[in-house]
């Protein structure tokens, strides 16, 4: 239905120029060469990939670890645990790209820095959640680096879209996306799911709470690359770095 609204209540905005309009599509490996050759997108890219795999980690095997160990109905874990998580998501995604512009009128790359520092605020909130011994506690902790964990997205969106030419952002958004869904937040089930079989013999019952509280280590991780991306003072000029790729 709001698909709809928007179809029919919305102009599509004209480009600036119909040269731009004509141009040849810019190939794939150049797309990812600019974002690895710029300081910024290149460890802002990794960050986003290293913190996902925790999240999704989280997301894969939370409601099994609280129906597992609350003795939960998978209806009661529904409800509670995607209201925490939805909530969150949403108030951290708000959070994030308010600050990020705040930030970013003093220095383009300073909302990095803030996604590097909410990361780490979050980490050990992970860590209590998995240690919590009642459900509620389990998710006011939870709700801690859900919320700030979605924070990432403003700040990293809108570097991107600044830092790359206009004809390239929906090819450079599209691989930033990839190394999000398909590698980070495919990987991080793939590692807990690994490494809760592994820990079994060594821990019995509590494997999965010691995988995933592991896997915390990415967002550890991703906040030291969020950190070096926002220390990246080079200026990227969009010109140039077109002449590079190619």
């Amino acid at each position: 239905l709001l698909a709809a609204i928007v179809l029919l209540t919305i102009r599509e905005p004209s480009t600036r120029t119909q040269a731009r309009a004509e141009k040849p599509a810019e190939p794939l490996r150049h797309t990812v060469r600019r974002i690895w050759d710029d300081p910024a997108l290149r460890w802002m890219a990794l960050g986003c990939t290293l913190f996902t795999t925790t999240g999704g980690a989280f997301n894969a095997f939370g409601a099994a670890y609280i129906i597992r160990n609350f003795g939960l109905s998978t209806t009661e874990v529904g409800i509670s645990y995607g209201l925490v998580a939805g909530l969150g998501g949403l108030a951290g995604t708000l959070m994030g790209g308010l600050l990020s512009d705040r930030l970013a009128e003093r220095h383009p790359l300073r909302a990095l820095r803030l996604v590097a520092v909410v990361l780490i605020i979050g980490a050990p909130f992970r860590v209590l959640a998995l240690l919590a011994e009642s459900y509620a506690v389990m998710l006011a902790c939870l709700f801690v680096p859900m919320t700030l964990a979605m924070a990432y997205a403003g700040p990293t969106f809108r570097t991107l879209q600044g830092r790359v030419p206009a004809e390239t952002r929906a090819t450079s958004t599209a691989v930033l996306l990839f190394m999000l869904n398909g590698i980070g937040l495919s990987l991080g089930p793939l590692l807990a799911g690994g490494l809760s079989d592994a820990l079994v013999p060594v821990v019995g019952p509590d494997s999965l709470r010691v995988a995933l509280s592991i896997l915390v280590l990415g967002d550890i991780a991703g906040a030291a690359l969020f950190w070096l991306a926002g220390r990246a003072e080079r200026p990227i000029n969009v010109k140039e770095a077109s002449k590079r790729a190619v």
